[in-house]
């Protein structure tokens, strides 16, 4: 599931939140009933509201079960829209320090796999702006890489706003 995802529910997920049938947990079934017509992005502002726990990564998981469950489907966002970056995200949902450092150890994870555990671990053990700046960087010359300078770019810029001053 991508961030410009839509997800959508189904006759069967319906069912449950009429029937309380399943005995979703309180927080799961919460953001079952706001599914609508929404991007996963547009949702995280309400999740974090509902006092969600992991920021995207735990917004991603309940989405996750949810889909396994058969309780939403996913469509993919219309051809003409673009992949959503990080800056406009932030532009949508104020993300604090801790949601910034969740999304590039995440990122980190994605792209190295099981060989990501020690910069996940700097990562997340990081206090200081500065420090996790130039894990920032580090990040970004993967991307460039892999995906080319602009696309680092973008991704380093993308953090940055992500990251409170």
């Amino acid at each position: 599931m991508e961030l410009d995802d839509i997800p959508a529910k189904t006759g069967k997920g319906a069912e449950v939140i009429q029937n309380r049938t399943l005995g979703l947990p309180s927080q799961t079934r919460q953001l079952l009933i706001i599914i609508k017509d929404k991007p996963v992005h547009a949702l995280l502002k309400n999740y974090d509201a509902m006092g969600g726990q992991g920021g995207i990564s735990g917004l991603m998981e309940i989405l996750n079960e949810l889909l396994r469950l058969d309780l939403i489907s996913v469509a993919e966002a219309p051809a003409a829209s673009h992949q959503q970056s990080v800056g406009e995200l932030a532009d949508t949902v104020p993300v604090p320090y801790a949601v910034a450092k969740q999304y590039l150890a995440d990122f980190v994870h994605s792209l190295l796999g099981d060989d990501s555990a020690e910069l996940v671990g700097q990562i997340y053990s990081c206090e200081e702006r500065e420090k996790l700046m130039e894990l920032v960087d580090e990040c970004g010359e993967m991307v460039a890489g892999i995906a080319g300078k602009k696309k680092a770019d973008e991704f380093v810029a993308g953090v940055l706003t992500l990251l409170p001053d």
